[in-house]
């Protein structure tokens, strides 16, 4: 499922915002900066407090991606993506391997520059000090 979204968006230039998931979202996130694409991601203070989740985010940081850390102990419970400002991609699906391996989960993309920017508009207003 992943491995269709990435190769179907790696030739994109534009902008990816998501939250941070584990390996395969890293990866997705680490092919898209690799490819020119401007990649932000926002995680939760809880869920970036151990030392695996940290060293991930620092992952991300030295492969050019923003990477943005909640200061306040409130769960950051989102899964969206907004790419170029036309497709969102949302569901339960957590971009780790137990949600793709393991999981039930759910995940739809659409393309929609409406939608996307209504996702937009909701990933401005999570800030740092209120997710």
């Amino acid at each position: 499922m992943t491995e269709q979204i990435s190769s179907d968006w790696l030739g994109l230039s534009g902008r990816i915002a998501a939250g941070a998931g584990g390996g395969i979202g890293r990866a997705v996130a680490v092919s898209f900066a690799r490819a020119g694409v401007r990649v932000s991601i926002k995680a939760d203070h809880l869920q970036s407090a151990g030392k695996t989740q940290a060293a991930l985010l620092a992952r991300l940081r030295a492969a050019g991606i923003e990477v943005e850390v909640s200061r306040v102990g409130r769960l950051l419970h989102d899964k969206f993506a907004i790419v170029d400002g036309r497709w969102v991609v949302t569901g339960s699906f957590n971009w780790t391997e137990g949600a793709e391996g393991r999981n039930r989960e759910n995940i739809l993309a659409f393309d929609c520059p409406a939608l996307a920017s209504a996702f937009e508009a909701e990933w401005e207003t999570i800030r740092p000090d209120d997710p």
